[in-house]
């Protein structure tokens, strides 16, 4: 991944029927919040701007919250485990695939 300051931008050299063409591409701003909706960025993977994916997978803070239950009751440990609102919402590159951020249930 290429690293660049505050207001610098990523120039491409591409050669297109002999001839050269300079392609500046923009770079987004390194804190986004992002929340469980999808939101409109450039992928740092393959450089497109795109409207993520958002997948909902198990994280810490929800087996977290599992475990803390347990001891309460028994049947009760499994309810975080069943919630959509206790997951971890995953923002995928819908091109490429690739994680482009992500929005932890409890632990940021």
């Amino acid at each position: 991944m290429n690293h660049l300051g505050v207001g610098q931008q990523q120039k491409k050299t591409v050669v297109c029927n002999n001839t050269e063409v300079q392609l500046v591409i923009p770079q987004q701003p390194q804190n986004i919040q992002y929340t469980r909706q999808p939101h409109v960025v450039y992928c740092a993977n393959c450089n497109n701007q795109i409207q993520t994916h958002v997948q909902l997978k198990i994280g810490k803070g929800q087996l977290m919250m599992a475990l803390i239950m347990l001891p309460k009751l028994l049947c009760a440990c499994v309810i975080p485990l069943l919630m959509d609102d206790c997951r971890d919402a995953v923002h995928l590159c819908p091109v490429c695939k690739a994680e482009v951020g992500r929005k932890n249930f409890i632990f940021e």
